[in-house]
């Protein structure tokens, strides 16, 4: 994600794994990345830059002065490597951040002769976990999936995959070196901690998992086979070590999303009333399905039908301090006539620049701009043209409307 030809350099890695090797990656994904890539612009309209050993603590001043329902004081608050300030200038002053969405990911994987079988997601982030949950989407690919979960805000993680060659050897022998936490030759482990790991052995026990909603149950016979080294594919210890995406080994890109990608730099207007750009990535998620009417196998059902199958899966990902929610599912019960009527007719969307757009009260908008930089000390932009000062303005203080006045 930081390397100007990706596909080059996944090819490359690809082209040095052995037959049944593993390859690991992650990557910033697009749409769950979102905040913080408007925190970035925010730095970047300042002037903030990670060559100026006070901005990063400037920056931390200014998110700290947003209100707590404003939703990029939620992205930073909630970054951890915000913390500290070399955290602030590895997520927020980076030099070259990139996202990319589920279906780019997967594409690059695809030419570059990988597959994934593996994620490291947390359950609502799980390709195979949300497939069977959100049934009534009908039947999909690996990257429809990706990148549809990663759309509706509910990966909030990094794309963490696992990946082998597409034509790798098939083996019968299943072996691995012993997982450090059942290794009781691990110098860090506590005698109390191996102690208890031998009581089970006799009893059984549960283990959290990071990556699937239920406990992993093992039997005491389970366990003695990850003391010893020992698993098969098809054992109950073997999900400790690796659950392979069984459901999506079937890799091909059936659905040719090639055209189906992220707006850029551009303020859809419809009638009387402009969307607002903070909030233009969740709107993504509600012009998918048209998007796509044409593109997928089985076309997705309409975006009220897609809103009742998220109930129930959204809400952990969503709190009520904030106006207009944190994912699409949260936004749309705000004001779901405004928004199904942009879903009908987005594909007709006039397209302004913030060059050419201007708000309703602009002068008084500048001057609580203005007024902001002086109480931060930031006593002159590089650029305060207009363009600049309407972002600005934007991302600091447009978070309790959707939609915009022209």
């Amino acid at each position: 994600m930081c390397l100007p030809e990706p596909l080059a350099a996944l090819k490359s890695l690809a082209s040095r794994l052995k037959p049944d090797g593993v390859l690991r990656i992650m990557v910033y994904p697009h749409y769950s990345r979102q905040r913080i890539f408007q925190i970035q612009r925010l730095a970047k309209l300042l002037g903030l830059s990670f060559t100026e050993p006070e901005h990063p603590a400037l920056l931390r001043s200014i998110m700290r002065k947003l209100p707590k329902s404003h939703p990029l004081s939620y992205a930073f608050k909630s970054y951890w490597d915000a913390k500290n300030l070399p955290g602030i200038v590895d997520g927020f002053l980076h030099a070259s951040d990139r996202g990319f969405t589920g279906i780019e990911l997967c594409q690059m994987l695809d030419e570059a002769g990988l597959t994934p079988n593996f994620c490291f997601h947390r359950p609502w982030g799980q390709p195979s976990i949300m497939a069977e949950k959100l049934s009534g989407l009908g039947e999909h690919s690996f990257s429809f999936w990706l990148h549809y979960l990663d759309l509706w805000q509910s990966l909030r993680t990094n794309f963490t995959l696992c990946l082998t060659k597409k034509e790798r050897t098939q083996t019968t022998d299943f072996e691995t070196e012993k997982h450090p936490l059942f290794n009781l030759k691990n110098p860090d482990l506590s005698l109390l901690y191996k102690a208890k790991l031998l009581s089970m052995t006799v009893t059984g026990g549960r283990f959290p998992s990071r990556t699937a909603e239920a406990p992993i149950k093992l039997s005491g016979k389970n366990l003695n086979n990850l003391l010893q080294g020992k698993s098969s594919p098809d054992s109950a210890e073997s999900e400790i070590l690796l659950t392979p995406q069984k459901e999506f080994l079937d890799f091909p890109i059936r659905e040719k999303l090639e055209s189906v990608k992220p707006r850029k730099h551009f303020i859809p207007r419809l009638s009387d009333r402009v969307l607002n750009p903070l909030y233009d990535y969740l709107f993504d998620a509600y012009t998918f399905h048209e998007q796509t009417q044409s593109l997928l196998a089985q076309a997705l059902p309409n975006l009220e039908s897609q809103i009742r199958l998220w109930e129930g899966h959204a809400y952990p990902l969503e709190d009520s301090l904030h106006p207009f929610g944190l994912t699409p599912y949260g936004t749309y019960f705000h004001q779901p006539d405004e928004i199904q009527a942009y879903s009908a007719s987005y594909l007709k969307a006039e397209e302004s620049s913030f060059f050419d757009f201007q708000l309703k009260n602009e002068s008084v908008a500048f001057n609580q701009v203005k007024r902001f930089l002086k109480d931060n000390h930031i006593m002159k932009l590089a650029d305060e043209s207009q363009a600049v000062l309407r972002q600005l303005w934007i991302l600091l203080f447009s978070y309790d409307r959707l939609f915009l006045e022209p």
